[in-house]
C-alpha cells in the first residue's frame, strides 16, 4: 500500500481522517463522525478532512480516494493542490473501490513543489526541469466543459487564461470532442454496477457477517441513504454496463487520443469546478438534495462532478491547482481552482506542466 511505502521512506503518519460516510458523495456530511466544515471559512463545506488539514497547514501532505472527482474538488473547496494519477502509477491495494475501473489514490497538497517532492520520493526518481511557458500547449473544450460556469468561475478562469497566454502557453480552442456529454454519461452507468460489486467484495474478503442491504440501512447520513437507495434500486444490467465500459468508455479514450495528436497538445485545461463553493447548510434536503447555481436549483453531487469525470472515465492523470491572486479573496466564494489532464501514463510530463503554470502564477502576483 502507499501508506505502507511512504512510512518505509521515512514519512510520518498523522492519522485518519473524516470523509463522506461509504465514500459516497463530495457533501462533506458524516452522521457517525460529524460533518467537514472549511477551517477558513466554516459555514463552508470542506468535503474531505485530510484535504482540511493540508490547508490548515497541520500536515502537509493527505492521501485520498478518487472515483469521479471528490478528492480534487476538495482541494477546490480548500483551495490546495491535487493530484489524480494513472490508475496503478501508485500502489492502489486500498480497501473498498467504489470502481474498480475509476477509482485511484490522491496526493493533497499546498504547493507543486510539495507534490513532485512527494512523487520523486514514491518513484524514486527527479523530475526533470521545470517546462517553459512556451513549450507548453493546452486544449480547451468549449462545449461542455466551458458551459454553465458560475459567473465568478468564468471571470477568475477565463482572466487566468488570458494572463497565462500573455506569458507564452500556447492555446487550442476552436476543436472539441463529438457526444462528449453522451459518452461521459459511461461513468455513471460503471459506478452504479461496479460500487456494488466492489461492495461486496469488501464484505466477503473482511469475512464481515453483513449483506449489502444491512450495510445500507446502517448509514445514518440522510444525503448517503439517499443515493445508495436509489442505486439499489436502480441496479444495472450487465448488459448495459459493459456496453459503457467497452463501447463508450473505450471510444471516449480514442476520441481523446485523436483530438491530442491533431492538435499536438500537452494537456487540457479546465475549472475543477463549474459552481463556487457550497455552504453545508445550503444542501436543501427537501428538494433532492440541490444547491443554488446559476439562479436554478441543482443536484450538489451532480453539479460538483461535472468537469471532473471526464479525467476519471477516460483513466487521464489530472491535477487541480488553486488561482491564486496575492493573498486569499476575502470573499470565500470567490476562490477557484483550474484541473490540468493528460494521456494516460503521461503523469511526469502534466506535473512539469503544473509546476510551471503555478511558478508563473505566485511571479505574477
Amino acid at each position: 500500500m502507499l501508506v505502507s511505502k511512504l512510512q518505509n521512506l521515512g514519512a510520518l503518519i498523522a492519522g485518519k481522517t473524516n470523509m463522506n460516510e461509504m465514500g459516497y458523495g463530495t457533501s462533506g456530511r458524516n452522521y457517525y463522525h460529524n460533518d467537514m466544515p472549511n477551517h477558513k471559512h466554516s459555514d463552508y463545506s470542506a468535503i474531505e478532512g485530510g484535504a482540511a488539514l493540508v490547508s490548515n497547514e497541520s500536515v502537509d501532505v493527505a492521501i485520498g480516494t478518487d472515483t469521479l472527482g471528490v478528492s480534487r474538488i476538495a482541494a477546490a473547496s480548500n483551495q490546495i493542490v491535487c493530484y489524480k494519477p494513472t490508475i496503478n502509477r501508485y500502489p492502489n491495494d486500498y480497501g473498498f473501490k467504489m470502481s474498480q475501473s475509476m477509482s485511484t489514490v490522491t496526493l493533497q497538497t499546498r504547493s507543486m513543489e510539495d507534490l513532485i517532492f512527494i512523487d520523486d520520493v514514491i518513484q524514486g526518481k527527479n523530475n526533470e526541469k521545470v517546462m517553459n511557458l512556451s513549450e507548453i500547449k493546452l486544449g480547451i473544450i468549449q462545449d461542455y466543459m466551458q458551459e454553465d460556469l458560475d459567473p465568478v468561475v468564468n471571470q477568475k478562469f477565463n482572466s487566468f487564461i488570458k494572463t497565462l497566454e500573455l506569458n507564452g502557453v500556447n492555446f487550442i480552442r476552436n476543436d472539441g470532442i463529438c457526444n462528449l456529454l453522451t459518452l461521459l454519461r459511461a461513468s455513471g452507468t460503471i459506478l452504479q454496477y461496479e460500487y456494488f460489486r466492489g461492495l461486496q467484495d469488501y464484505i466477503d474478503k473482511n469475512s464481515l457477517d453483513k449483506t449489502i442491504e444491512q450495510l445500507i440501512d446502517k448509514s445514518q447520513t440522510a444525503q448517503t441513504r439517499h443515493y445508495l437507495f436509489k442505486l439499489k434500486d436502480n441496479r444495472m444490467s450487465e448488459l448495459r454496463y459493459k456496453q459503457a465500459l467497452f463501447i463508450q468508455r473505450a471510444e471516449l479514450i480514442e476520441k481523446m487520443q485523436e483530438y491530442f495528436m491533431r492538435n499536438n497538445l500537452d494537456a487540457i485545461i479546465y475549472p475543477t469546478m463549474v459552481c463556487k463553493p457550497f455552504k453545508l447548510k445550503g444542501i436543501q434536503e427537501e428538494f433532492g438534495y440541490k444547491i443554488n447555481h446559476n439562479e436554478r436549483q441543482v443536484s450538489q453531487l451532480g453539479i460538483s462532478l461535472r468537469n471532473t469525470r471526464l479525467s476519471s472515465l477516460a483513466n487521464m492523470p489530472s491535477i487541480s491547482i488553486p488561482i491564486k491572486s496575492g493573498i486569499q479573496d476575502i470573499d470565500f466564494e470567490k476562490n477557484v481552482n483550474f484541473e490540468l489532464a493528460s494521456l494516460t501514463w503521461n503523469d511526469r510530463k502534466l506535473l512539469r506542466i503544473g509546476q510551471a503554470l503555478e511558478k508563473d502564477i505566485n511571479t505574477t502576483q
